[in-house]
């Protein structure tokens, strides 16, 4: 949903300047594949949080 959209927006921009300010975490989240794309760092550990978040919905697990 929209709403759904803007809280993950949200999200993004907050964990982005997170890990702007602590690259050591944004490191650990990230692989050397995906730490070597064309994103900065803290945009990659951005995406593997949100793709957490996204795989613990409900509505993932249980696909109703």
């Amino acid at each position: 949903s929209e709403e759904e959209l803007r809280i993950l927006q949200a999200y993004a921009q907050s964990i982005i300047k997170e890990f702007n300010q602590d690259p050591a975490a944004a490191k650990s989240l990230t692989s050397p594949a995906l730490a070597k794309a064309t994103t900065s760092l803290p945009e990659a550990a951005a995406l593997v949080a949100i793709a957490r978040v996204v795989f613990n919905t409900d509505n993932f697990i249980t696909r109703e």
